[in-house]
């Protein structure tokens, strides 16, 4: 382990072939036009983080993640490598973007973020952040994310790295099923089946024409007659002292009295 730590070689004056750490930070390369993906100690980089936290990466070139899950949008390819000051390299197998939302309630998208599976932690780039106009903003252990006058997102320092929580926003999809018959008999008030037939052959609906129309039970109720009242011969000479209205019920919906 000595042989390949560059804090012993530098303490017993040999050098190394492999880059060296500057101010404590771990250098990780990349190919390409891209000069170091991160700059935190080796140690973080080695933590199996499966929570929305992000680091706060000054240094990274574009913001990187492991999971592929977190993105809206994708593209698979073989776009390089990135290797770590620990000499191990890992693909990047697409890019894409990712929606978020932060802890202030606020949702932004990160946009041209590299999924890297063997990485093993969410870096948010300083400089992908700054191209999208936002400003970042540091002091006494604190991150500020604002556009304008708006607070984006806030973060805080853990141990020597900045860090937030950003929940990842899933869309979703509703698929909208085919009305059928007894839907459109309800939506136009309880329409006769001819009616609808009428209708389907003039395309002014979408529905299955050959389908048959089901029992409404609200139709068979309402069109049920109720049992004639018996006649009577006798004349009633007072105001009101017989009234003739609609009958029904009982209710199925019982009143907030208790009547039916």
């Amino acid at each position: 382990m000595k042989k390949n730590c560059y804090k012993w070689l530098e303490k017993q004056g040999k050098s190394s072939s492999q880059p060296k750490s500057r101010g404590g930070e771990t250098l990780i390369t990349v190919s390409g036009d891209v000069a170091y993906c991160t700059g935190h100690d080796e140690t973080c980089l080695h933590v199996s983080r499966e929570d929305t936290e992000w680091v706060v990466d000054t240094a990274a070139s574009y913001h990187v993640t492991p999971h592929r899950s977190y993105f809206t949008e994708y593209k698979a390819g073989d776009l390089g490598t990135v290797k770590m000051g620990n000499s191990s390299s890992s693909g990047i197998s697409g890019i894409g973007d990712i929606k978020v939302k932060t802890s202030t309630g606020s949702t932004i998208t990160l946009k041209d973020v590299r999924h890297v599976p063997d990485l093993r932690l969410n870096l948010l780039s300083v400089v992908s952040l700054d191209k999208q106009e936002f400003a970042n903003h540091f002091s006494k252990g604190t991150w500020k994310l604002s556009k304008g006058v708006l607070t984006i997102a806030r973060g805080h320092i853990c141990g020597t790295l900045y860090k937030t929580h950003l929940k990842i926003c899933t869309d979703s999809l509703n698929i909208a099923e085919e009305a059928s018959q007894d839907l459109w008999h309800q939506r136009l008030g309880h329409v006769s089946e001819k009616g609808l037939t009428s209708l389907i052959k003039k395309k002014l609906i979408n529905a299955d024409m050959n389908a048959a129309l089901g029992s409404c039970n609200h139709c068979l109720v309402g069109k049920q007659h109720r049992l004639s009242f018996n006649t009577t011969s006798t004349k009633r000479s007072e105001l009101l002292s017989l009234i003739h209205s609609d009958v029904c019920g009982p209710m199925e919906v019982e009143s907030l009295g208790g009547s039916r």
